[in-house]
C-alpha cells in the first residue's frame, strides 16, 4: 500500500504541468526517483507495476504538455506556413523555368524556319 503513495503524489501534480511544458523535465526525474522508491519498498509484482506506472507517467505527461502549450501549436503553424511558401516559391520558378524554356525553342524554331 504505501507504494501506491508515488503514484498519488504524481496524480496531484499532473495538472501543474499541463500549461507549461518547463517544469516537466523535473517531473521525470521525479518519477524515476519514486519508481527506485517503490522498487526498494520490495520487489513484488505490484512494486513493478507501480514503478513501471511512474516511469511511463514520467515520459508521457512531459512529452504531451510539451506539444499542447500555445507556444508549440504556433510554433507548428509557422512552420507549415514556411513550408507551404517554399514550396509556393519552388512551383514558381519551375514554372518560370518552364515558360523561358519554352519562350527559347519557339525562338530557335522560328530563326531556323526562316
Amino acid at each position: 500500500m504505501a507504494a501506491l503513495r508515488p503514484l498519488g503524489i504524481m496524480a496531484k501534480a499532473f495538472g501543474r504541468y499541463r500549461t507549461d511544458w518547463r517544469p516537466a523535465p523535473g517531473y521525470s526525474a521525479g518519477a524515476v526517483a519514486g519508481a527506485v522508491g517503490a522498487l526498494t519498498m520490495g520487489t513484488s509484482l505490484g512494486h513493478w507495476i507501480v514503478a513501471f506506472a511512474l516511469v511511463s507517467a514520467g515520459v508521457a505527461i512531459p512529452w504531451t504538455a510539451r506539444r499542447r502549450t500555445d507556444r508549440a501549436r504556433e510554433a507548428r503553424r509557422l512552420e507549415r506556413e514556411r513550408r507551404m511558401r517554399e514550396e509556393r516559391l519552388a512551383r514558381s520558378r519551375a514554372r518560370r523555368a518552364e515558360r523561358r524554356r519554352e519562350r527559347r525553342r519557339r525562338r530557335r524554331e522560328e530563326n531556323s524556319g526562316t
